[in-house]
């Protein structure tokens, strides 16, 4: 197996020919990464998740899992994999241990890696309850249980905290940063909210009407979000003080009544306080205005 878990040649797919819902993405998801994958609605997120586990049948290009195509490897590749697709599918007349005793029984798993799932998601107590009296996010608890029983060397989600509470939104990132460090485990997972992915992913990729435009690692993003940051500075007179750096500076702008500048590192910073006072102006404000994940998501999936 090479670098890439997960990886698509010039993948296209369609439900109208023509009116594609992406056109040649190129998705690479090295082995042991939390992969973040991000986008608005209508993206095209899901569609690309239902493709890499063969629920659709893609047009062009290649789509290739623990270094074997898809194509011609479903069931191997599958059996190595845990998924958990928008809402999990679920008896709901039976309880959540017997939902988890079907799968198992249905996947030839050993009945004992039941209670070893319902205490990782945190279900031992409600255990023995009807499926209909869950809430939603003991439902998506329960799916992902589900997805963990053949301890998956791959585990692929597709909103996964939806409907959980602060509690078990923590809970489940716990847990999935737990199965990566301890196990190795290879984490692709969509969602919508992007503090929560910030928090939890290694690598970043970003889709827009259909487009990858941007895919690395989080120290990678970190640089774009750098290249975006700016200083905020007020003094005694900033019209005076912009007359006085708009030569020197590369961009340098006034708003507000405050002027603006891109921010490259402290040593900068300290060098523009020093210019300002030497003019003879004082200073009432420095402040490093850095631009977060939902910052960099909104002007990479803007018109």
């Amino acid at each position: 197996m090479g670098r890439f878990i997960i990886e698509t040649n010039d993948l296209s797919f369609g439900y109208d020919k023509k009116v594609p819902v992406f056109d040649k993405i190129n998705l690479q998801v090295e082995a042991s990464a939390i992969y973040g994958f991000m986008g608005p609605n209508g993206a095209g997120k899901t569609t690309l998740i239902r493709l890499l586990l063969g629920l659709l049948p893609h047009e062009t290009g290649q789509i290739t899992l623990f270094g074997k195509h898809l194509a011609g490897n479903r069931i191997d590749i599958l059996s190595r994999l845990g998924c958990l697709v928008e809402q999990p599918s679920l008896y709901e007349n039976l309880t959540g241990r017997d939902n988890i005793r079907i799968n198992c029984m249905v996947r030839g798993l050993p009945k004992n890696k039941l209670h070893t799932v319902l205490k990782m998601v945190g279900l031992t107590d409600a255990a023995d309850k009807r499926v209909d009296t869950y809430s939603l996010g003991m439902k998506q608890r329960l799916g992902l249980a589900i997805a963990l029983l053949p301890e998956p060397e791959l585990l692929v989600l597709d909103e996964p905290v939806n409907g959980l509470d602060p509690t078990g939104i923590i809970e489940i990132r716990e847990l999935l940063i737990h199965l990566n460090k301890e196990y190795g485990t290879t984490i692709f997972l969509s969602s919508h909210l992007l503090s929560e992915l910030e928090k939890l992913v290694t690598h970043i990729g970003i889709l827009r009407k259909g487009e990858l435009v941007f895919q690395g690692s989080a120290v990678e993003l970190e640089a774009v979000q750098r290249q975006q940051s700016v200083v905020v500075v007020d003094t005694s007179n900033n019209q005076e003080c912009f007359l006085l750096l708009k030569n020197d500076q590369p961009v340098i702008s006034l708003k507000a009544d405050r002027l603006i500048v891109p921010y490259r590192d402290k040593m900068e910073v300290g060098e523009l306080c020093k210019k300002i006072m030497l003019a003879g102006l004082n200073i009432y404000e420095v402040k490093v205005v850095h631009h977060d994940l939902e910052d960099v998501f909104m002007k990479l999936t803007s018109n």
